[in-house]
């Protein structure tokens, strides 16, 4: 199984996303390589960082607050420019894993494919081979991404 590091990253508004981290922490042991978390607030209510800025000091979670809210797309963007390690895990910030092996899951199915795209259980995704052991991770091939620097912004400071 390949060797590599997973960075989960998370656009949070107006939510409070520590019991997902927390629950993720106790699943990133089973990534079996460097891990971390990175949280993005894209300019919430005061009440919802208050809760999230808890955040800061857990172990392999970085959290930072935009000043002002950049929406869906961007946030997700700065979030993939901010990460350290080349395995990419993107969550929504109201996402309840599914249960304590979803991140094993996703360790074990890195080695089929450069790509994992992945569904809650609720949705009518399905593996696109009746073999694929994913259980609702779906491997595909994809083209390696251009070559290049990402442009400079805010999120530079959480590298």
């Amino acid at each position: 199984m390949p060797e590599s590091g997973l960075s989960v990253l998370i656009p949070v508004y107006n939510r409070n996303v520590t019991t997902l981290v927390c629950t993720l922490l106790e699943q990133l042991p089973d990534w079996g390589g460097p891990v971390e978390i990175v949280c993005l607030d894209d300019a919430s209510a005061p009440e919802f960082q208050e809760l999230n800025r808890l955040l800061a000091v857990w172990p392999a979670v970085r959290y930072q607050e935009l000043p002002r809210n950049v929406g869906r797309s961007a946030i997700r963007n700065q979030l993939a420019a901010a990460a350290r390690f080349p395995w990419l895990l993107l969550l929504d910030n109201d996402s309840l894993l599914p249960d304590d092996q979803f991140v094993a899951r996703y360790a074990q199915a890195r080695a089929l494919a450069p790509v994992l795209i992945g569904a809650p259980p609720t949705t009518r995704c399905r593996p696109l081979s009746p073999s694929c052991g994913c259980a609702g991770t779906t491997a595909i091939t994809a083209k390696p991404a251009r070559p290049g620097g990402a442009s400079k912004s805010p999120t530079d400071s959480l590298r």
